[in-house]
């Protein structure tokens, strides 16, 4: 494909996922499985978003947070529920702002200016979206690079998510497919070709000994 092709491509790609309400990291992942050249997945990814208005500007972004930043007494913040609170305002009256990229502004913010903002509480647990959006870019990543194994993917994965059950699934769901948009081949072809492929029982059998062990000591 040429690049006019590829753009086309990634359009459509990326008007259906906003309206499927897919995340960002999926949206990428399914240009990635469609065959947009990695290199410019972000690239194209950001700027044709910006153009069909469905994402705004990092940069209109960035100053809209500043102007309000610049404006708020952080030294009045002895809590953070109270930074907290600010940032909510903060990402309510800026289009396309998240709390995160308000949070680094702020920060960057206070250290100019050495005011000292309360420490925000560690967090009890975590949800699964923002573990998925790593996984779907570390198999990006490794297939960019060359046709890994299942065995050297799975290692990719294991870190990213919570046990070896989960990386097993994420390897299943992905490397066939991966294998046949890298190669070229068909579907059929690239999952009878590594069909013997195995990963690594005896990981998966130390960590659920690990994890009996701890449901025994609850």
């Amino acid at each position: 494909m040429n690049l006019e092709e590829v753009k086309a491509l990634a359009t459509g790609i990326i008007e259906n996922g906003y309206a499927e309400e897919m995340s960002e990291d999926d949206i990428k992942m399914e240009m990635f499985t469609q065959k947009v050249p990695y290199s410019k997945l972000n690239t194209l990814f950001k700027t044709i978003s910006i153009s069909l208005g469905l994402m705004v500007d990092p940069k209109e972004v960035t100053d809209g947070i500043n102007a309000l930043v610049e404006k708020i007494d952080w030294e009045s913040k002895t809590e953070w529920s109270q930074v907290a609170e600010t940032l909510d305002h903060i990402v309510d009256n800026v289009d396309g702002s998240t709390v995160a990229r308000a949070l680094t502004l702020v920060r960057a913010h206070c250290r100019d200016e050495e005011i000292e903002l309360p420490k925000k509480p560690r967090a009890s647990g975590g949800g699964g979206g923002a573990k998925g959006g790593k996984v779907a870019a570390a198999i990006a990543d490794i297939f960019a690079k060359g046709v890994p194994t299942k065995e050297e993917l799975y290692n990719a994965v294991l870190p990213l998510v919570k046990g070896p059950k989960n990386a097993e699934a994420f390897v299943n769901m992905y490397f066939g497919i991966c294998v046949a948009v890298k190669t070229g081949e068909s579907l059929a072809t690239a999952m009878a070709s590594t069909k013997d492929q195995k990963m690594p029982e005896y990981e998966t059998a130390e960590v659920e000994s690990d994890e009996d062990e701890d449901e025994m000591d609850d």
